[in-house]
């Protein structure tokens, strides 16, 4: 669980950043899930993520195509047999999975602020959300231990850390129950225990 007050570039660096250097890693074979709340922040991460590939810098050192076939701003493809899909985390994800079976890092299941800001306020909406964890995103993992959600994040702070204390979403490389939350936000950000940090 990555826990930073808007602003603090978290998508940036654990969508857009983390997608582009997991295609070069894998010479664009990588599969990648983004999902968020918010359908058209997930369709921009997207193509912002294409735009990234498609610099001369990264061409350079990474020589990965797009699809022309298959090149939409919530799917896309490789040449090299990889691609992402982005979708609201409240819609169906169908027919794409993170990650694939080869071994090594192949993917991930990329989750950036599940809930909208009011309704991480209500316990429903919350247990909500960690219910569709087992109910549709552990499916669309190739494998449950390669390729899992890589990134949890929530914008409001005390409910991250209430988050990271109750929900059983894997972290890491799919081992439950090791949540950590890093604060970001000043003297005021709860650090994993809830007080303040100082």
């Amino acid at each position: 669980i990555i826990n930073v007050p808007p602003g603090y570039t978290k998508t940036e660096e654990t969508v857009i950043a983390l997608i582009a250097r997991g295609m070069a890693k894998t010479g664009g074979k990588a599969k990648f899930i983004h999902a968020s709340f918010n359908g058209e922040l997930v369709n921009e991460n997207s193509v912002a993520v294409k735009d990234t590939m498609s610099t001369e810098p990264y061409r350079a050192m990474w020589p990965i195509d797009i699809r022309d076939d298959i090149d939409a701003k919530g799917l896309w493809k490789t040449a090299q047999g990889g691609g992402m899909l982005a979708k609201p985390a409240g819609g169906p994800i169908t027919g794409f999975r993170a990650g694939t079976m080869d071994g090594g890092f192949t993917g991930a299941l990329v989750i950036d602020d599940p809930l909208k800001p009011d309704d991480a306020l209500f316990e429903v909406k919350r247990k909500a959300v960690n219910s569709r964890w087992h109910s549709t995103f552990k499916s669309r993992l190739a494998v449950e231990d390669v390729g899992s959600a890589s990134s949890f994040e929530l914008r409001l702070r005390h409910h991250a850390v209430h988050q990271a204390q109750r929900n059983q979403f894997a972290c890491g490389h799919g081992v439950a129950g090791e949540q950590q939350v890093f604060g970001g936000g000043g003297a005021d950000a709860p650090r994993q225990d809830g007080r303040a940090a100082r």
